[in-house]
């Protein structure tokens, strides 16, 4: 009896979307579940295809997470059948309900992981796709299943994998590869020395961008921090940036290839890593024309990737920023400044480095061409407007950073920021900020304001907020960045901090023997 009904439930919904409903609303999908627990084969088989029939949709996959309190030994039990096909219609249940990042913890130390260890072992190529997504679906974005996914050997397995001439099992595990690497650096580790590299490099040359676009993935999952996998996917011998240059050239307005065109970017750019001299040979391999029509896309993704490549590009290098301002970087700049209140946090923290960055050389100094030509566009007083809009603090100490560079060493520039900009109300604001990284930054931003300008000191002088013990701290930290950056902010300031002349004179004696220190021991 119970076979039957089950058989005509396979039916129903192998033919019909609809059905899921009623079964949800009757407790039907709880009473399958404890059908998987029986020892029939054929009814087990039978209640495993209803479950995946009706299984895409997030209300079913809540129903099945809630069924069972051993959801993981059930499944697990599954997996040791020796049936591929109750197997692998198990592991498209794992991977369905994973979906929810809360049943992941669920299978930590669970048999199940063996199961899918024991499935990657298997000559069918459904079983294998099945365990791939599975095990994709059970480590994305949590690194203790990733680590406990590693112990079973699951990493060379998918290696291996790799290396097999089928192109829909490949693209499986390349995305499977990439989760369980994601930003781990035990894993990639064990990935690269086992070849994962050149293999992916190679599934970048198929045809199909639907594969490639999965190998993007595995490249940015492998290279996310680790400086050994960014340079070897850098190499001559590897050279990956081509096919992803490659990819992101594709030209259709379909939502699909977007989000190629927004992988193989964002693939690209981990390759960029930390270093500002890799981050800039990787903004290269964009190109600028490219980074400029990733500008003028709506896509948040590109418009992030491609600001960074800017600040790539430009940050200390005065031949670069004219180089950016004669392939006529500004217009889409100013474009999306006006636009504001449509873009994201993190796009508008880039946006607004980047005219920071486009208009001051090495050393602080200033490129008095892009000064200009920037506040010619008005960006003066749409930084302002974004800065007083913005509930954001770290948005607003950019943006007054961004300013303070506009108008560094430029008179012209700075009387335009006097007339709507009163500085003293930033002093008052900056002096409550705690955070280290921003309030370094904001102290950084009063130096630049102060810097060869006595109007400003005086007006800091008056509002009696900057102190030397803002700055104690980062002159004393082991961090030689924040500590030479306090040194300089100190000396830039010593007329605002000391009471006296004599005072004065010692912060500023304090201060360069501390960077003289900081030059001796590096």
């Amino acid at each position: 009896m119970k076979r039957a009904a089950v058989q005509c439930l396979h039916i129903m919904t192998a033919h019909g979307e609809q059905f899921w409903r009623p079964l949800l609303e009757t407790d039907g999908i709880q009473r399958l579940v404890s059908l998987l627990k029986i020892t029939d084969v054929n009814l087990i088989l039978s209640t495993l295809s209803v479950l995946c029939n009706i299984s895409t949709n997030t209300e079913v996959r809540l129903a099945i997470s809630t069924a069972e309190n051993n959801l993981s030994e059930m499944f697990a039990n599954l997996l040791k059948f020796h049936n591929d096909e109750i197997r692998s219609k198990t592991a498209i249940l794992i991977a369905d309900i994973c979906f929810i990042p809360s049943n992941q913890e669920r299978f930590l130390a669970s048999e199940a992981i063996v199961g899918l260890s024991r499935m990657l072992d298997s000559p069918i190529e459904d079983v294998l796709v099945n365990a791939c997504n599975a095990i994709d679906l059970l480590c994305r974005k949590n690194q203790f299943m990733q680590n406990e996914l590693a112990k079973h050997g699951i990493i060379e397995k998918l290696t291996e994998l790799l290396a097999l001439d089928s192109k829909i099992l490949r693209g499986t595990v390349a995305s499977a590869l990439a989760s369980v690497t994601y930003n781990n650096m035990a894993n990639q580790v064990i990935a690269s020395s086992k070849g994962a590299l050149k293999l992916i490099v190679e599934l970048m040359q198929d045809r199909e961008f639907g594969i490639r676009y999965k190998g993007s993935l595995a490249i940015e999952a492998l290279a996310i921090n680790n400086l050994e996998n960014q340079k070897q996917f850098l190499s001559k011998y590897l050279n990956v940036q081509k096919p992803l240059n490659e990819l992101m050239e594709i030209r259709s307005s379909e939502e699909w290839a977007l989000e190629v065109r927004e992988q193989g970017a964002f693939s690209l750019w981990a390759l960029g890593g930390q270093i500002k001299s890799q981050q800039r040979y990787v903004a290269e391999c964009f190109g600028i024309p490219h980074i400029v029509t990733m500008l003028l896309s709506k896509s948040e993704k590109l418009q992030y990737v491609s600001l960074n490549a800017v600040i790539a590009l430009a940050d200390e290098s005065e031949p670069n920023q004219n180089r950016l301002y004669r392939e006529n970087i500004l217009a889409p700049l100013i474009r999306l400044l006006k636009h504001y209140h449509q873009l994201s946090h993190r796009v508008l923290l880039v946006l607004v480095q980047s005219f920071s960055v486009l208009c001051v050389g090495v050393s602080l100094t200033p490129n008095t061409l892009l000064q200009n030509a920037i506040v010619e566009h008005n960006a003066i007083s749409m930084i302002i407007r974004l800065m007083e809009s913005t509930q954001h603090v770290d948005l607003k100490v950019e943006c007054c950073l961004s300013l303070a560079k506009l108008v560094l060493n430029n008179s012209a520039n700075q009387k335009q920021l006097s007339n709507d900009f009163n500085i003293a109300d930033v002093v008052v604001r900056f002096s409550e900020i705690n955070e280290s990284d921003l309030k370094l930054r904001a102290l950084l931003a009063l130096s630049l304001f102060a810097y060869n300008n006595l109007e400003n000191q005086c007006i800091f002088k008056d509002t009696n907020k900057i102190s030397y013990d803002s700055f104690r701290t980062f002159i004393d930290s082991s961090n030689t960045t924040y500590s030479a950056l306090a040194c300089f902010q100190v000396i830039v300031l010593a007329r605002v901090i000391g009471n006296t002349e004599d005072e004065q004179v010692t912060l500023t004696a304090l201060a360069i023997m501390k960077l003289a220190d900081l030059l001796l021991s590096t």
